[in-house]
């Protein structure tokens, strides 16, 4: 019985000083910035559900706002830069390029990114908010085990 209260001590006392972990920033291909938790690329709605601060969670929440806005935005409006710039380049007399419709695209590609690198910048600041919270909150304890006899008597102490 004791050796059994002793390692479910041991393991709640392990599972409190890793329940959390630090999130980090890795690069993607796709998407700019990801985030990752213990090598795992995850979501940003899987990032508001792990961290139980609501300011962070609204920050992420207007970072990502910020992001997809910058996508729907930037990708339409890259196409009808680029489009227009294809049809200067074409020899055919008869198709003049729009450059009303080029310069839209230009300033509105220009807009987007700018809000994407916005919402990057933002879930790097929230990230980091983050992982300064946890450090500062978790303590990590470190327990020493030693063991004793005395007599007929045989035991592990464990001192926090």
């Amino acid at each position: 019985m004791k050796i059994q209260l002793i390692f479910l001590s041991f393991v709640f006392v392990s599972f409190s000083s890793f329940s959390q972990s630090k999130l980090s920033l890795e690069k993607d291909y796709w998407s700019g910035i990801a985030i990752h938790q213990n090598g795992k690329k995850i979501s940003i709605s899987e990032a508001k559900k792990i961290i139980n601060n609501p300011d962070i969670t609204k920050k992420l929440s207007v970072a990502q706002t910020n992001r997809t806005v910058g996508e729907i935005v930037s990708y339409p409006c890259a196409f009808a830069f680029g489009y227009t710039i294809g049809q200067s380049f074409g020899k055919n007399e008869r198709v003049k390029p729009n450059w009303t419709v080029g310069g839209i695209g230009a300033v509105g590609m220009i807009l987007g990114l700018i809000l994407e690198a916005k919402g990057n910048k933002q879930i790097k600041e929230s990230v980091d908010t983050y992982n300064a919270s946890i450090s500062k909150s978790t303590t990590y304890i470190k327990p020493e085990f030693s063991f004793s006899s005395s007599g007929n008597n045989v035991g592990i102490a464990i001192r926090f």
